[in-house]
């Protein structure tokens, strides 16, 4: 899987910011969805091998298709 990389001018800080896209069920609600990915980062934070400083939720994207569309119109 290929990786768009860039050189970001903008930040202000000495960080680096990674973008990932998770796909979940379509019975799954946005916050549904933010909770499992806390979740994930709580694990994440057990493990000295593993480095995240902080995580943002920005976007949710829903299929025409799933239950829960119904519920944003």
């Amino acid at each position: 899987m290929a990786v768009y990389v860039y050189v970001d001018e903008s930040i202000k800080a000495d960080i680096n910011n990674l973008t990932v896209h998770f796909d979940f069920p379509s019975d799954m609600n946005a916050d549904e969805c933010i909770a499992n990915i806390d979740k994930l980062v709580s694990l994440a934070n057990n493990h000295d091998d593993i480095k995240i400083l902080s995580h943002e939720h920005s976007v949710f994207s829903v299929s025409q298709f799933s239950p829960v569309a119904e519920t944003i119109k």
